[in-house]
């Protein structure tokens, strides 16, 4: 493990020792060097979207949330569904 030293300079603080990203390279550009857990970066799709993807009505959709077959989160008055969660649902 590299040591860190914080150093204070007239306008700030810098770590010195810290492996700093390049510059054309920021880590979120890259998905395989974010630091978010893979269920975080997964990508929400709308009731449309997701209805549109399993090929029913969105009504349908909500539906089966209702019911449980189908997990989905709730922000405000509108559903939100993971795309690995249709694609499992749609491979069963």
């Amino acid at each position: 493990m590299e040591s860190l030293e914080y150093v204070q300079t007239r306008e700030f603080g810098v770590w010195k020792g810290a492996a700093m990203p390049e510059e054309n390279q920021s880590p979120a550009s890259d998905p395989r060097k974010s630091r978010l857990p893979q269920a975080l970066r997964d990508p929400l799709l709308d009731s449309s979207q997701a209805a549109a993807m399993l090929k029913i009505h969105p009504r349908t959709l909500q539906r089966l949330v209702h019911r449980g077959k189908i997990h989905a989160v709730q922000v405000g008055k509108l559903w939100r569904f993971k795309v690995s969660v249709i694609e499992a649902w749609m491979d069963r």
